[in-house]
């Protein structure tokens, strides 16, 4: 679970599924925004650029992930950068 209030960078990395716990944000994947709040659950594929912004109150955090056919493989993020196109 992660809680934050800042703009992390984009991420590329397993297949994941999102939800808020409280607060709000925003998960930017292929150009497109999608509204992030409490009892929405978002999934992006592995290797999928991805990027979650906060609301203004912050946001609690829970972030499920995987690497398909990797069953209980740990896997970190495959490339972090600032680049939305990098």
């Amino acid at each position: 679970m992660n809680r934050f209030r800042r703009n992390p960078r984009w991420l590329i990395g397993p297949e994941e599924v999102y939800t808020v716990l409280s607060g709000s944000a925003k998960l930017i994947v292929a150009g497109k925004e999608h509204d992030l709040r409490p009892g929405v659950f978002a999934r992006v594929g592995v290797a999928t650029k991805r990027r979650i912004i906060s609301g203004s109150e912050g946001a609690q955090l829970l972030a499920l992930g995987a690497i398909p056919g990797a069953v209980g493989a740990f896997h970190p993020h495959v490339a972090v950068t600032d680049k939305p196109d990098g």
